[in-house]
């Protein structure tokens, strides 16, 4: 058995789902280690092999360059991505994405949580219709509800408890 099915326990296979499977990345209280031990995500991160390669990878990822691309419709109808390099949203995540953070560590912190959850968001600030600050927002805060006409709507649990 490997490090993780010892960690994790060898009950759960993940072999035949899909990778889109959300079960592949709940590594909630159902898992246990051989011992019997719950293994949770917030007591994964407190092992060092685990806390070193997940900064490992995050600072790994903010090194890149970010690159937006802008999905555009060509005459013919098929769909072309064009780099777009100026624009407010590049600009922004380019500069500093909000008052708190340099990108590098905008893009490490969202990075550290895309490893333990399916997703990683940030809020987006608005000055009218400029956009000002991405923040970063803990995804186990997060709740999205899909809305009748196929669109959705994303509510987060602030610390005084209000959405």
């Amino acid at each position: 058995m490997g490090v993780l099915a010892d960690l994790w326990g060898g009950e759960r296979s993940a072999v035949g789902l899909n990778p889109l499977d959300d079960r592949l990345y709940d590594m909630g209280p159902r898992y246990n280690s051989m011992s019997g031990t719950v293994v949770t995500t917030d007591a994964a991160q407190r092992l060092s092999a685990v806390s070193q390669c997940t900064r490992i990878i995050a600072e790994g990822l903010a090194q890149l360059p970010l690159v937006l691309y802008e999905r555009q419709t060509t005459a013919t109808g098929d769909d072309d991505e064009k780099r777009r390099a100026i624009g407010p949203l590049a600009t922004l995540l380019h500069d500093q994405p909000n008052s708190e953070q340099t990108t590098f560590e905008f893009v490490e912190q969202l990075t550290t949580w895309g490893v333990f959850q399916p997703y990683a968001c940030a809020e987006i600030i608005r000055a009218g219709p400029d956009i000002t600050q991405l923040l970063p927002r803990a995804p186990e805060r997060v709740r999205r509800d899909d809305l009748p006409g196929g669109g959705h709507r994303y509510s987060y649990l602030e610390d005084n408890g209000t959405t």
